[in-house]
């Protein structure tokens, strides 16, 4: 099957999922909640399959179970008073929509979810949610995206945004009593009207490709300790997690990627203040499989530091 004139593969032998095998990378990603509540630097990995649609275009299923989005902080602001709060973020369905050739071999796409966000706010955990939102490299309310540009045959950048949906006031639970929720919907002046509130990510693809096993990427491709790199392939064996490693430290930075009945891979490594500077490989082992790709640590200070912007 060919998108764009590039062949494209069916999933890896053994798949549960019928469609071609996609790995995409959400990172920089900001969010906000009307005027008070606001996270950046949000990160996530979602795997799924690209089938053949109506018009010329493919249908995108990315399973809610294939989404990781790492935990992250939110802001809220009282005047001059800025409280960190620590959040998690969740999908609540799949993400599905549909994805097209547009001009100059660009890819056009459209994504909608349900999503919510919990935040701690002091010992209780208060969520903000569901959310339907549609990221969209085109146009939603005053955002304009950026289409997905690149090279077929390996990855691909844009930016998807959402500024389109509502947001429902907290409801009270057994971890977020009536008095907590009712504060937080005065503080953030929730119900909030479709908007009022964003979604921005940086986003990148891998597609799976005829002949290709094994690929692997990072994105972001370089940075200092507190990076949290992203890391993302197609044509690994289906179902079975793979071992992620950044060998350029002593200890390795590790992690786990998860690689979905379609061998779509996701995962995550972060740079630490161990991290040698200069090019390293980021090694990705799934039984007797192995691959690498480069990866840049540029300076070694400790910190916060998170890579926000570009590819």
């Amino acid at each position: 099957m060919a998108f764009g004139g590039v062949a494209l593969a069916a999933p890896a032998a053994g798949a549960a999922t019928p469609g071609i095998a996609t790995a995409s990378a959400l990172t920089g990603g900001t969010a906000t909640i009307g005027s008070h509540i606001s996270a950046s630097g949000i990160t996530g990995v979602a795997t799924g399959t690209l089938a053949p649609g109506a018009g010329g275009t493919f249908d995108v299923v990315l399973p809610q179970a294939n989404v990781r989005i790492l935990p992250g902080t939110a802001t809220m602001s009282l005047g001059f008073l800025k409280l960190g709060l620590p959040t998690t973020f969740t999908a609540n369905s799949d993400i599905t929509g549909t994805a097209s050739l547009g001009a100059g071999g660009s890819i056009d796409a459209s994504l909608t979810s349900s999503l919510s966000t919990t935040a701690q706010v002091g010992p209780f955990a208060c969520t903000i949610g569901p959310i339907t939102a549609t990221l969209t490299t085109g146009s939603s309310g005053s955002l304009t995206g950026t289409p997905f540009t690149g090279s077929l045959t390996g990855v691909e950048s844009g930016m998807l945004v959402a500024n389109d949906f509502a947001v429902p006031a907290v409801q009270a639970t057994p971890s977020c009593p009536g008095l907590v929720a009712g504060l937080v919907n005065v503080l953030a002046g929730l119900p909030l009207a479709p908007g009022a509130s964003s979604l921005t990510f940086h986003a990148a693809l891998v597609n799976g490709l005829a002949g290709t096993p094994h690929q692997l990427a990072t994105v972001p491709t370089s940075g200092s300790a507190g990076t949290q790199v992203a890391v993302i392939g197609t044509g690994w064996a289906p179902s079975t997690p793979a071992q992620l490693a950044f060998t350029s430290g002593r200890p390795a930075s590790t992690g786990t990627a998860t690689v979905d009945a379609s061998g779509a891979l996701g995962g995550f490594v972060t740079v630490t203040a161990s991290d040698t500077a200069g090019a390293n490989p980021i090694v990705a082992t799934q039984g007797t499989a192995k691959t690498s790709t480069p990866f840049t640590v540029v300076g070694t200070q400790n910190g916060g530091f998170f890579w926000p912007f570009g590819w």
